[in-house]
């Protein structure tokens, strides 16, 4: 490494020629990832925690969404909460890339007049087993199936 350093930069005391040549090294080490233009949707990593998710849309069934169902997933402990329309709701997530499971949902008790919806979030949150967010709509599969689709909601201050 001396040498090099000795060559490239020769009027340089030692010291600065040294730190000089490995900041070089680590640099050039550096890479950005390819970007890819197929791909619109965000890295599974990033925005899907720490948001409010609201219920837009049952994919698989003609059930009205009241607006009042959404999801939020914590960055790090792996919980969810959220309303179910009626209810308050908790549980477990287990995510890996595009993958995600949620397991040990648990809810409040109260009866109100229309279960319908909250009914058929339960049965189908259970089928979960992967991901995508698109233009900051999170959509929930079962395999290629579609499930439920969420909107982004604006973050409170």
């Amino acid at each position: 490494m001396d040498d090099f350093a000795r060559k490239t930069f020769p009027s340089l005391p030692r010291l600065a020629r040294y730190t000089l040549a490995c900041s070089l090294l680590c640099l050039s080490a550096c890479q950005s990832s390819p970007n890819n233009d197929n791909d619109k949707s965000i890295a599974p990593s990033a925005g899907l925690t720490g948001i409010t998710w609201r219920l837009t849309h049952f994919v698989t069934a003609d059930i009205p969404t009241s607006g009042q169902t959404n999801l939020m997933l914590t960055r790090d402990a792996g919980r969810i909460s959220g309303s179910a329309g009626c209810n308050r709701y908790f549980g477990s997530y287990q995510r890996q890339g595009q993958q995600l499971r949620f397991s040990q949902i648990g809810a409040t008790k109260m009866q109100c007049m229309n279960m319908t919806e909250e009914n058929h979030f339960f049965k189908a949150i259970q089928q979960v087993n992967r991901f995508r967010i698109e233009n900051h709509r999170l959509t929930l599969f079962h395999d290629q199936q579609p499930l439920m689709t969420f909107e982004r909601q604006p973050e409170t201050p």
